[in-house]
């Protein structure tokens, strides 16, 4: 039985731990399966006799940031909160954990994350569109305080593979076994074409706007084969051990389905990705967006969700927080007035599972706004573990 405690980790893995530590736990752990004789595995990958397999993503200093497990066929449990999440069929899963906290349903079911508690589930398919009896229960399972606004669980065992285009490509198109090569290319490619941002890691480009950071991420696909561009803001005004996907928007085709970048293809397609995305973008990847700017799509956010029958509690905090940590009082009042007016909209259901009574959450956060010495300790923190001291401004 596999234990899954988001964020902290699942049963031996901890998020937060090196990877090589994470490889150790992995090889002992029961029904470890050896790579066969010529069989190349990726790093932090594992499987095991029961079908059970575990992936590891971590960040370019080895550090593991997110745990994705695989549907076992055996009698090994992954549980969550007392829940079979793999032996349950989908929809009771979805079901109990809608009684324990906030969950958002995307893709008409194949991807269900809980943002407040770190967790991602998904499905290749629903049983509406299977001829089968595939997909009536969940695939994989995602942990990790990354991925914001909700984890994402991003496909089948086929992406912990590196695929390997066709002979007929141009051989500088090829990346190395790990994608290194091209992945190094595409983000000095993408900084050249946004001269405002910095690289703060491969495929991932950030500036600073004060206590907040606005990024274009470059997620890898499904099949590890391309990506796809994503921007994004991270506040600086909370504790957070990654730097997370706050208000992301992905590069979209006029059907509204996430447009792919592949590697192959990146010389030839890349200048209109970056163009089609600065058009999508709703804050300028020019010049950079001013505060308020940013503090008017947090609130613009937080009402949409509200609409759809969410309840953006983080995302509001945030808007009033960074507003704080500013200066701009102004600001810092719009957002609490929005904030008591949503808060009464909100569904219960929607709700954090700390959660006491909205005059207790609006007091507590009035105080926190009040508070510039603790704000200012928090962004300075940030900045030093984020290593964002030479980001552009």
């Amino acid at each position: 039985m596999i234990h899954l405690d988001p964020p902290r980790g699942a049963g031996d893995l901890v998020i937060g731990m090196p990877i090589e530590d994470a490889e150790r736990i992995l090889r002992e752990m029961p029904g470890f399966v050896p790579p066969a004789p010529g069989e190349v595995r990726n790093k932090g990958f594992a499987h095991y006799g029961s079908e059970l397999s575990i992936s590891l993503d971590f960040d370019p200093r080895g550090v593991v940031r997110a745990i994705e497990l695989f549907r076992p066929e055996g009698d090994v449990q992954v549980v969550f909160r007392g829940l079979s999440l793999f032996e349950e069929p989908a929809d009771v899963v979805i079901s109990r954990l809608s009684e324990m906290f906030r969950v958002e349903i995307e893709d008409e079911g194949l991807n269900v994350t809980g943002p407040d508690v770190f967790i991602g589930l998904w499905r290749s398919v629903t049983p509406e569109d299977s001829s089968g009896e595939e997909g009536y229960y969940f695939e994989s399972a995602l942990i990790g305080p990354d991925r914001r606004p909700g984890l994402r669980c991003i496909g089948s065992p086929v992406r912990l593979l590196f695929i390997y285009p066709s002979t007929d490509v141009d051989p500088d198109d090829v990346p190395d076994p790990d994608g290194v090569l091209t992945a190094r290319r595409v983000t000095s490619d993408w900084a050249k074409a946004l001269p405002g941002f910095s690289v703060w890691q491969t495929l991932h480009l950030l500036r600073r706007i004060g206590p907040v950071v606005q990024g274009v991420c470059l997620d890898r696909s499904t099949g590890n084969d391309g990506y796809i561009p994503t921007v994004h803001v991270h506040p600086l005004t909370r504790e957070f051990p990654v730097i997370s996907l706050t208000l992301g928007h992905r590069l979209q085709r006029p059907s509204g389905q996430p447009e792919t970048v592949l590697f192959t293809r990146h010389e030839r397609e890349f200048q209109d990705a970056v163009d089609a995305l600065k058009a999508q973008s709703p804050l300028s990847l020019d010049g950079p967006p001013t505060l308020e700017e940013i503090v008017r799509e947090y609130h613009s956010h937080c009402v949409a969700r509200q609409e759809r029958g969410g309840a953006a509690v983080v995302e509001m905090e945030d808007s009033i927080l960074i507003a704080a940590a500013d200066g701009r009082r102004d600001l810092v009042e719009d957002g609490l007035t929005l904030a008591a007016d949503l808060v009464g909209k909100w569904p219960k259901a929607r709700l954090p599972l700390n959660w006491v009574s909205a005059d207790a959450w609006l007091e507590v956060l009035r105080n926190k706004a009040d508070d510039s010495a603790a704000l200012a300790d928090v962004v300075n923190s940030q900045v030093a573990q984020h290593k964002l001291e030479k980001l552009k401004v």
